[in-house]
Formats: C-alpha cells, structure tokens, sequence
C-alpha cells in the first residue's frame, strides 16, 4: 500500500513540475514581440532551441502514445499572415461539400482577424498560438494539410509526428528553397542544425507534395523537399479565378482587402485597365521602394495618359514608407491580404523574382519583370535554380523608363511579343490548367490517406 502511495505521489510533484514548466514554456513564447526584440536575437534563438529540443523529450514518445482521432484533420496557417493561399481554398472547399460532417476539420491559424470571420460563417477554428489545447489536437490529428514550411516550430511537427502530412506548398519559381538554398543545406547538416532544423520539423518529411509538373517534381521540389510521393495537380488557389463560380462570395473574400477589390471590380466596369504590381521580398527590414527605383507622381501621371490605374500589393515582410493616398491612379492593396480573386480583373502583372506570375500565366494575359535590383537580389537575398531570362515570359526591365514604354506597347498599341513563351512555360509548369484543383487534390487526399 505504501509503494502505490509513494508512486502517485512521485506522479503528482512530476505533474505538477511538468505543469509549472510547461506554462513558463508557453508564457515565452506569448511574450509580445517588443519584448522579444530586446533580447539578444543569438540568446533569445539559442533559449527557444533549448527550451525546444527539452520539450521534444516528452512531446515525441507521445506522439506514438497517444490514440489517433481517425476524422481529425487540421489545416495549418502560417504565422501572421492570416487566412490564404492553397489552405484557404481547400479548407473552403471542405466546408462547401459539406466533408465537415464527416470529419472534424479545424484550421489552426494565428491570431487575426481571419479567426472572427471564419467562426462567423460557422467554420472551425483555433488559435495557433502555443497552448495545451493546440498541442492536443496535433497529438490526436490523423491528417495535417499545410501550403508552409514554418508550421512546424516549437514542437508543432514533432507533436504531429504519427499524422498523415499533406504539403500542398505556395509557388513554383525559380528561386532556391530549402535543400537547394546553400545556406540552409549548410545549417541543416550541422551539429547545431540537429537541434535547430531537424528537431524543429525544417527537415520535415511529408507523406505526400502536391506538385504541378513533371518539370517541377523533378526540377524543383525533389531536389528541395523529403516527401514519400509526389501528386501532380493544379493549385487549389487558382479555382478562385479559373472557374466562374467556385465559391461562395461570402467565403471567398474572407481575409481578401474588399475595399480595394471592390473599388477595382468597378474601375474595371468604368473601362479602367488594371494593372497589379506585386514583388517579392527583400531582406531588409526598412525597403524605401518609392525612394529607390520608382517616382510615384511620374507613375500616376502615366496611368492617367493610358487609362490605367497601378495596384501595389507589396510583401508583408519588409516595412514600407509610401503615402499612397498622394497619387490619384496607384492604389494600395493590403499586402497581408489573400490578392487571388484580383487576378480575373488584372489586364497585366508585373512582378520581379515572385513566383506569383506562374499562377497569373493560368489567365494568358501578359506579365512584365521590373528587375531593377536583379545583382543585389542574386548575390544578397535569394539565388535562382535555373535562368530567369528563360523561365520569365515577358520583357525584362531595368528602369522606370523601360517599363513605361512596355506597359504602353501591350496596353495601348496591343503588341504583344511573349505569347508562344507564355505558353511554353504555362505547359511546363502546369500539367493541369481549367481549375477544379480542388476537387482533383481532396479525392486523392481522400482515397489514400483517409480510408
């Protein structure tokens, strides 16, 4: 009797240490980002990947432990970046076809207002900031679908690591990523990358990669990533504006900016052309772009000679310093909002080294490159797997001047040189190109993972 007192006792004071650490753990993590900021970036990575690899100790051995809910699948966000891309529109498609009656289907989003919106229209939810609920439902989920690589920090990966994992991915570019980014390969294949990459789910190894190509299985994505199998499909994104009606209005414009997407809905009943402006990132931090490559007055003042008005949808991760309101035919639209139902009504993209004009190729409207920085981005930010001038159908410019001048040949005198080589490389990169990605994707999820 008083070896059974003794063991629950021992149980009780490790509960209750567990308890007490794992709530500092979680306190940590939540500390505002103002906070954060204070401590040393080296301590405060250092801390979170001891405190990391620690967790992993009990999270792993219960992975196996703890029972699988066979209709659990959760469809993971990216951090602060809302609601949008290839689970957004998956996730929809579920909830339309009515699969949420029979299974459980939970997006696992961080806080925004993403969440409000979703609930609202009775879609399912939690918040994906650390907590013992979140990390219960990974331990119990049969299936994870994810379109991001940074779901898996503090222990989200190794909590879900007996789950099927779907990674349905967001681009196919031409820019390295993962594997074949020199930098993390070095990082990954280090003493420390064990506990900062393999540890952490950077190295994570899904059951199936949604893939769009032959191309880009072999070219891209199996050099870059560890999956089982490949499926090659059209992205669930691209439903929004190949199909006529995929989705409900109502659900469609969640997280989407709607006060720009309606204002540009009715300049393009006016007979405004539109064209979207959407680059990539840059490393720095603070990215002056009026200031470095562009004169907004000049810009505006074109538009009006052509009858156009610029909408820039700029990447969340740099700050940007640009009063938009100053300049009558450049417009604004939120660059942490979901931009794909926009695409139907752009009459042209220009984009720089972003993969998004891939997608935009699906509508064979033209596209232009403005590569004024093209040696910084190369040697600084992020290299390229194979030539740009080969895989980027539209003209290549350099200057304020040269796009001008290209915009008004495609728009005004209607020449268009790039249509064969849009083609080219629309059939290089999509093996499927009417829509319906949705369907296609879920019944083969389906049929193979959740029998």
């Amino acid at each position: 009797m008083n070896n059974y007192i003794e063991i629950i006792l021992i149980l009780v004071i490790l509960l209750l240490t567990w308890n007490i650490w794992l709530n500092s753990y979680f306190m940590y993590l939540r500390l505002p980002i103002r906070i954060q900021r204070q401590l040393k970036k080296k301590r405060r990575s250092r801390m979170i990947c001891i405190i990391d690899s620690l967790f992993s100790i009990l999270v792993i051995p219960l992975s196996y432990i703890v029972p699988k809910k066979k209709n659990l699948i959760l469809f993971m966000g990216r951090q602060n970046s809302g609601f949008l891309d290839n689970v957004k529109y998956l996730y929809i498609y579920l909830y339309e076809h009515h699969y949420n009656e029979k299974y459980d289907i939970i997006f696992v989003g961080h806080n925004d207002i993403s969440l409000e919106q979703l609930n609202a229209v009775g879609f399912k939810t939690i918040n994906y900031r650390p907590s013992i609920k979140v990390y219960g439902l990974l331990l119990r989920a049969n299936l994870i679908i994810t379109d991001n690589a940074h779901w898996t920090t503090h222990n989200r990966y190794n909590a879900a690591l007996k789950a099927k994992k779907i990674q349905l991915w967001h681009g196919i570019g031409f820019k390295n990523i993962r594997l074949t980014d020199e930098k993390f390969r070095k990082a990954a294949h280090s003493i420390k990358g064990f506990f900062s990459h393999r540890l952490t789910g950077q190295l994570a190894i899904y059951d199936l990669f949604l893939s769009t190509s032959k191309f880009y299985t072999d070219k891209v994505f199996a050099p870059s990533f560890l999956p089982k199998e490949f499926f090659v499909c059209g992205y669930p994104r691209n439903d929004v504006f190949l199909q006529e009606t995929p989705f409900l209005e109502e659900h469609k414009l969640i997280n989407v900016d709607v006060p720009v997407y309606e204002k540009i809905k009715s300049l393009k009943q006016q007979g405004k052309k539109i064209i979207l402006y959407t680059p990539t990132f840059r490393k720095a931090r603070q990215y002056n772009i009026s200031e470095e490559f562009l004169n907004f007055s000049m810009l505006s003042d074109f538009g009006e000679s052509i009858n156009a008005v610029f909408v820039f949808k700029l990447h969340p991760l740099p700050k940007y310093n640009i009063d938009f309101s100053l300049y009558n035919n450049v417009i604004e639209y939120n660059n942490r909002k979901d931009v794909y139902p926009l695409f139907k009504y752009a009459d042209l993209l220009i984009t720089d080294y972003s993969s998004i004009y891939m997608d935009y190729l699906l509508l064979d409207r033209p596209c232009l490159f403005f590569i004024y920085d093209f040696n910084y981005y190369i040697q600084s930010c992020r290299g390229v797997m194979h030539d740009i001038m080969d895989s980027a159908p539209g003209e290549k410019c350099k200057n304020q001047e040269e796009l001008h001048n290209q915009l008004y040949q495609i728009l005004v005198e209607h020449i268009d040189l790039w249509a064969d080589q849009r083609k080219k490389v629309r059939d290089m990169a999509w093996e499927y190109q009417e829509g319906n990605s949705c369907q296609k994707a879920w019944d083969y999820i389906s049929s193979k993972y959740l029998l």
